[in-house]
């Protein structure tokens, strides 16, 4: 049988708490993060390894907390770097089609100004020719939004689920969320999912619409893998698997993530 992989070595991690004996050896007692308990809770196997001198945690997973002490920055905490550094990264699409105005932008874009935390950028795609991109981008440049935003306009004859194709190529996040321009998104949507990934670590490949297909969020990389919605729709695709290989689609309501406050 092959030896156990554990994917985090706590030693090396500055989030480690440890306690100095006489005799020169250090223990580790806990995490700054509370994330040896996190692990716990889902089932992770968290054991005691040996360095030399020190007893310190192994995980078999991966804890995105970890922080090795030279990458904090001067003056800054190491466990507040590590949470802004392991902060969820959700892309967002604003679709915008012939019906929309002006206005229906920017009222989703404001929703999105006051999530906790903020989108890891914003596409907004004008699927109407009859948008003005110029009188748009003045529009949308006077309200001095707190994160990245950008149009897409899209190719002729572009099907909706193609654009959302084109369009998650040109994304860094995790993650990426869809809302039609107009929707106000609720204050708690990417506090729900920051919360589910970072402190419940929670698993998934998509969260489902909470309202008429508002807020459908999908894993950036499980998208890429399934080559997106090519020939059938991406999430047709993941149950279509997931009946086949007999493995969990990891598909989440958005209804059973319980969020924090913001």
């Amino acid at each position: 049988m092959p030896e156990k992989e554990y994917l985090t070595d706590c030693s090396q991690c500055a989030l480690a708490q440890k306690m100095a004996y006489p005799n020169g050896e250090l223990t580790q007692t806990g995490c700054e993060a509370e994330r040896l308990d996190q692990f716990r809770l889902v089932g992770a196997d968290v054991v005691y390894g040996t360095d030399h001198d020190t007893l310190f945690y192994k995980i078999d997973r991966f804890c995105n907390r970890f922080t090795k002490l030279t990458d904090v920055p001067e003056g800054m905490d190491p466990a507040e770097f590590a949470r802004k550094q392991s902060e969820i990264k959700v892309d967002v699409i604003i679709y915008a089609a012939a019906h929309n105005e002006v206005s229906d932008i920017r009222e989703t874009l404001d929703s999105l100004a006051l999530q906790n935390p903020l989108p890891n950028s914003v596409k907004i795609v004008l699927n109407d020719p009859d948008f003005n991109p110029i009188d748009v981008w003045t529009s949308i440049n006077e309200m001095d939004l707190p994160y990245r935003w950008n149009f897409w306009t899209p190719a002729p004859d572009r099907a909706p689920l193609d654009i959302v194709d084109d369009v998650v190529k040109k994304f860094s996040g995790q993650f990426y969320a869809v809302f039609d321009a107009g929707h106000f998104v609720r204050k708690d949507f990417l506090n729900r999912l920051e919360y589910a990934f970072n402190e419940e670590l929670k698993v998934f490949n998509v969260v489902l619409p909470y309202d008429d297909g508002q807020g459908m969020t999908f894993n950036r990389a499980i998208h890429n893998m399934f080559v997106g919605n090519a020939e059938i729709n991406l999430i047709t695709k993941l149950r279509k698997y997931a009946s086949e290989s007999g493995e969990n689609p990891r598909i989440l309501a958005f209804a059973d993530l319980v969020g924090s406050d913001v």
